[in-house]
């Protein structure tokens, strides 16, 4: 038996290992070598066929019932059966960052691949072809000489660091789970249905882009952390802009977020939102108010504009609503809640600190469910235009 380990020979007495062996004439073996690949021996007169697959012996028996122990010349195979050789593996990186080639043992796994990077073009991974071809992976084991392809695709729409990504999806799943905050830049104008899984952190920076909705689906599902910074969302689907989860949190800090159809700008089941800054949120559902709160939500509205041009604009429903932050002054001209019907409903009592309430049927479904609100402060009612208004002053 002999072993293409770069040995001049090799005494077998125990189980094969992960090399090329070769069965030579011996007591056991009939006096026949078979096509390459392939060799016959004969134990106790039955015949045992043992074949290669990338060079290493496989057998229809168990290996320990033939124990020979041969030794072979070097001189009776060819040089391809017994050389250590090693293999040159040449990375043609088509337009990304540079890769050194490596040598690589002949048929041995090629070892842990480079991830290189191409602005405004996503890694596909390394391929045996320009185009096409097979993929290669830290496990293709390697035979020859060979020159892989870095293949690319057109990634204009994220941007996670110097990381560029097809699509809004792609990035995401690129986001670790370990709750670092990750910013996600959007580069254009694009469409997106994302989920947002928990552990992860995502800042969206749209910038002056508009996320629209690639289905009837919410744009994001949020079961971890999402702030917005700026932008604009919307969408004309049968569902939210945004779905936030119980084990979710919203921060919207400024930016816009639309609902063209008939449901909700932002629908919080169970989780946490807060909006503030220069925030603005708007629908035109006659059916469902432009935020909903439910489900034990916690919602904080401390600046911004939230419109229902057909309905509510805020439904709280079994959930906590703070409007506003204590801070001894009520600021009427932040936040505004406005609504076709009721600026806001509500089925539990909450804190109003700030803002402004807007409703042509009424500001409000139940003034007494306002049972916090800033010290020494008496609550105004009024009219504005078509709107009944309701507020805090100062006394």
């Amino acid at each position: 038996l002999k072993q293409a380990c770069g040995k001049d020979r090799l005494n077998y007495t125990g189980a094969l290992d992960v090399c090329t062996y070769l069965l030579e004439n011996s007591r056991f073996a009939d006096p026949v070598h078979s096509q390459e690949g392939i060799w016959l021996e004969k134990v106790n007169g039955v015949t045992h066929r043992y074949h290669t697959n990338n060079r290493q012996v496989t057998t229809n028996t168990q290996v320990n019932t033939v124990r020979p122990v041969i030794e072979v010349p070097i001189t009776q195979f060819d040089d391809k059966y017994y050389e250590l050789v090693e293999r040159t593996v040449t990375f043609d990186a088509q337009g990304g960052t540079a890769v050194d080639s490596r040598t690589v043992e002949a048929y041995k796994a090629i070892g842990t691949l480079p991830t290189i990077n191409r602005e405004e073009y996503y890694f596909d991974g390394w391929f045996t072809e320009p185009t096409g071809g097979k993929k290669i992976t830290d496990y293709s084991i390697i035979t020859d000489d060979i020159t892989i392809y870095a293949q690319w695709e057109k990634a204009d729409i994220a941007r996670i660091g110097d990381k560029y990504y097809p699509s809004i999806e792609k990035a995401v799943e690129h986001v670790p789970t370990d709750g670092t905050e990750t910013t996600i830049t959007i580069l254009k104008d694009c469409s997106a249905q994302a989920t947002i899984e928990e552990g992860q952190n995502i800042v969206f920076d749209i910038q002056e882009n508009t996320i629209r909705n690639k289905t009837e689906q919410p744009i994001i599902v949020n079961s971890g952390t999402v702030k917005i910074i700026n932008g604009t969302i919307t969408t004309n689907g049968t569902t939210a802009a945004i779905n936030n989860n119980d084990d979710g949190t919203l921060i919207m800090t400024g930016g816009s977020i639309l609902a063209t159809n008939t449901k909700q700008a932002v629908y919080n089941d169970g989780g946490t939102v807060e909006i503030s800054g220069d925030s603005y949120l708007r629908s035109t559902s006659n059916q469902r108010a432009a935020v909903q709160n439910i489900n034990d939500g916690n919602m904080t509205i401390k600046g911004g504009t939230i419109i229902s041009t057909r309905f509510n604009g805020v439904v709280n429903a079994q959930a906590n609503l703070i409007i506003g932050v204590e801070d001894g002054t009520h600021n009427t001209s932040s936040p505004i809640i406005q609504g076709k019907k009721y600026g806001l409903t509500t089925d539990r009592n909450i804190s109003m600190y700030d803002g402004i309430l807007k409703g042509e049927t009424d500001s409000i479904d139940n003034q007494e469910f306002i049972v916090n609100f800033e010290t020494n402060h008496t609550l105004v009612t009024g009219t504005e235009e078509t709107f009944k208004t309701l507020y805090f002053e100062q006394q």
